[in-house]
């Protein structure tokens, strides 16, 4: 029996539970034919309650149910939340979420589920709704709507993986250490490797209480967890500490301040001009296309591939304070050195 049948069978019972008052009532005509079919219809449509909450209008002049939670928070903990909704969007098949079922009786996707918890109608509905928050900040703001959202959602995505890392971070965790190695120092090993090995890859182990065999089991096991790991808190943690705690390289303390500051932070002390490392990118990419060895090219600009990581590290973070600035610069300098490596 569909939906519709259940719901006629229903009104029929309905109907029959009050036939001994109706024969006591005077007999109530019945509608004219041609207005029967209007009649059943109105009688089988359930009644939705009208809402009566807050509201959003959108750029198209929708007006939509504003979902609970959003109103009177500031603009990082605005941004904050929708990323952190995004993350879960993002890794809702983790989660052991409740089956739902829509008007029609389909089953949803995870991601649909979150978004009726969260108060959201439809994909659509929470989308017309991140445009509209998103855009209203920048008015606000007198900000840039695609650099101010590239910014803020950097910054909550840091908090968010340093969350995410402190909970993995106790007994059990995926963050606990290995033998009594934690994740930074064996990142801190990997790059002092990278970057010459200084007294040795034995004296390096040495100085970290490690012989060949533990060094082994360490290792493997470390890329174990951070290729199982959907989090990418391992990942994050692993190259902030390669790349700027180790002290490795010429450029490790910029990467070091840009992982401590953050996206959020003074990041004006730049290590190189942003062209000089479009430049090298674009050697890079071009050599790498006539399948010669990358870190032949580093070594012309006097650098190695840890000096490299430092780079991205700082640059990562900076391009995210000017998304548009410096789109249109990379767009430009990429092209121009693409075509000079490429000969």
């Amino acid at each position: 029996m569909g939906f519709m049948d259940k719901l006629k069978s229903k009104i029929g019972q309905a109907k029959d539970a009050v036939v001994p008052q109706q024969q006591q009532q005077q007999a109530q005509p019945e509608p004219e034919p041609q207005y029967q079919e209007q009649y059943h219809q109105q009688a089988a449509a359930p009644q939705q309650p009208q809402y009566t909450g807050p509201t959003f209008t959108t750029y198209d002049g929708d007006t939509l149910p504003m979902p609970p939670g959003w109103e009177g928070l500031s603009v990082e903990d605005w941004f904050f939340k929708l990323e952190t909704l995004r993350d879960r969007l993002m890794h809702a098949e983790d989660e052991n979420l409740q089956p739902m079922n829509d008007d029609d009786g389909n089953a949803l996707d995870p991601e649909e589920i979150i978004l009726k918890l969260e108060g959201f109608n439809s994909g659509g509905h929470y989308e017309k709704f991140r445009t509209w928050g998103v855009g209203t900040w920048a008015r606000k703001l007198g900000a840039d709507p695609t650099n101010l959202e590239f910014k803020m959602s950097g910054i909550a995505r840091e908090k968010i993986l340093a969350n995410k890392a402190t909970s993995m971070s106790g007994a059990g965790g995926a963050l606990e250490p290995v033998e009594g190695i934690t994740c930074e120092q064996w990142a801190h090993i990997n790059a002092a490797l990278a970057n010459g090995g200084g007294a040795g890859f034995e004296g390096l182990l040495a100085k970290a209480g490690m012989d060949r065999p533990k060094w082994d089991r360490v290792n493997a096991e470390w890329l174990a967890r951070m290729s199982t790991d959907t989090s990418m808190a391992i990942a994050t943690v692993y190259g902030a500490a390669f790349s700027g705690g180790s002290g490795q390289g010429q450029f490790a303390k910029w990467a070091d301040h840009a992982a401590k500051v953050g996206v959020g932070g003074d990041l004006s002390d730049e290590p190189i001009p942003f062209e000089r490392y479009c430049e090298i990118e674009a050697a890079m990419g071009c050599a790498s296309d006539r399948g010669e060895d990358v870190n032949g090219v580093l070594a012309q600009f006097g650098m190695n591939a840890v000096d490299w990581g430092a780079l991205g590290a700082f640059w990562s973070k900076k391009m995210q304070q000017d998304a548009m600035g410096y789109h249109k610069l990379y767009t430009e300098y990429s092209a121009r050195y693409k075509a000079q490596y490429s000969v």
